[in-house]
């Protein structure tokens, strides 16, 4: 007589592996790790860069990471997006100032800091003294939160710049007048950041760290690469390369009053890698909250350029010049799906980004970001139907060949570093 088959089984038994004790309290007691959330930064694009939200922003218990040249905007982003948000919220900053470019009182002065609420460090300028001085706050912080299942303690460190430190090798070097090279700093910050990451998640503490980008010269992959070894590069959940675009004058005096960032993804726990979004610094008022919003929008079909032939319901709408004529300029319509296509806003592509236009239609908007720009989990039973990629042969080949001279170059420049070679 043929078994018959269950076609439901009884789910398996884990009780065993449930009770075995892992040394982990949220584990072993069957509760969640507490979440931190996130701090807008006041910038919809950015949050969406950050965490794939536009409601988001910086999470409250993870390492982020600003790379750019000179001007690019990261210690701006950095005071007024990352400490700002973080201070409203009631949290204490550690600011460590390795590049000596600021000071208390301009802290205070330029960025509306409460003097009460970070504490400016600049002595230590050694990537050994800061991972010193970091290890031993959160020793403080791991002794006050004791047996307590969350930190009550609301805190964020701030490193400016990560490219900025020197290590006591370098120092000792330059004592005795022998100038080496020096493959030691690559090492203490791996270290350092091995040391910290997880203490800071478990504690709920988000740091800011920015970097400098540096011009290859081994003349494989990318020119443009991000400094100080790969320890950053691994531990950060967030990494963002930035360059400064277009310098934007006042239109009455002339004079550079802020600037258009491209601002992408170089690496991310939540967000797909290469999103890019344009961001606008005014340097009075800070990022503007809206500007990028147009780009996405348009890629997810919410706008589009007007045209009095496809839309003729709304030429009237359309905005008015100085002489009261309808204007000759590009114009954008506002496809709201939650109005009648009668009543879309049509406005001037210049003045797109702004609340009462881009403004009206975030949530859609969000919608479309939090589909592309978030990994997600593939669905299941989909990999069958997902199409390879068509990546010809000798694409293929000619990878695998420039990762060779890759790894051939570093191998050299290990060696020739190791055996104090120039």
């Amino acid at each position: 007589m043929a078994t018959k088959k269950t076609t439901n089984p009884a789910e398996p038994d884990f009780s065993f592996f449930q009770k075995i004790k892992t040394g982990d309290r949220y584990a072993d007691a069957n509760v969640k790790h507490p979440e931190y959330g996130y701090a807008d930064s006041g910038s919809y694009m950015l949050n969406a860069l950050l965490c794939g939200d536009i409601f988001g922003g910086f999470h409250l218990n993870r390492f982020f990471m600003a790379a750019g040249e000179q001007g690019s905007g990261k210690s701006y982003m950095m005071k007024n997006n990352f400490i700002k948000p973080l201070m409203d919220l009631g949290y204490y900053i550690f600011y460590y100032d390795t590049e000596h470019e600021t000071n208390e009182d301009q802290l205070i002065e330029e960025n509306g800091f409460n003097p009460n609420q970070f504490k400016l460090v600049q002595e230590h300028t050694t990537a050994e003294d800061v991972f010193v001085s970091i290890a031993e706050l959160l020793d403080t912080l791991e002794a006050d939160k004791g047996k307590k299942m969350k930190n009550e303690r609301k805190v964020a460190f701030v490193l400016d710049s990560l490219g900025g430190m020197s290590t006591k090798k370098t120092t000792n070097d330059a004592t005795k007048g022998e100038l080496k090279q020096d493959m030691t700093k690559a090492k203490v910050v791996k270290a350092m950041f091995t040391n910290i990451t997880n203490r800071c998640g478990n504690l709920g503490i988000p740091m800011f760290i920015t970097n400098h980008i540096y011009m290859a010269t081994d003349g494989y992959g990318d020119p443009k690469r991000i400094a100080n070894g790969e320890g950053a590069k691994y531990f950060a959940s967030v990494i963002l390369t930035m360059r400064k675009t277009l310098d934007v004058p006042d239109r009455n005096t002339k004079e550079v009053k802020g600037i258009i960032l491209e601002a992408t993804v170089f690496k991310s726990r939540m967000v797909k890698p290469r999103k890019t979004a344009m961001l606008y610094l005014d340097y009075n008022t800070g990022l503007n909250k809206f500007y990028g919003l147009h780009n996405v929008a348009l890629d997810a079909g919410l706008i589009e350029e007007f045209s009095a032939s496809k839309y003729p319901e709304l030429v009237e709408k359309m905005p008015k010049d100085g002489n009261g004529q309808k204007t000759r300029k590009t114009c954008y319509v506002i496809m709201d799906k939650k109005k009648d296509p009668k009543d879309w806003i049509v406005c001037l592509a210049s003045k797109v980004d702004r609340k009462e236009y881009i403004g009206t239609i975030l949530e859609e908007i969000n919608e479309y970001v939090k589909k592309e720009y978030k990994f997600r989990p593939p669905s299941l039973g989909s990999a069958e139907d997902n199409d390879a990629p068509e990546v010809e042969d000798s694409e293929i080949d000619e990878a695998i060949e420039d990762l060779n001279l890759a790894d051939a170059a570093k191998a050299e420049s290990l060696r020739k570093g190791v055996n104090g070679e120039d």
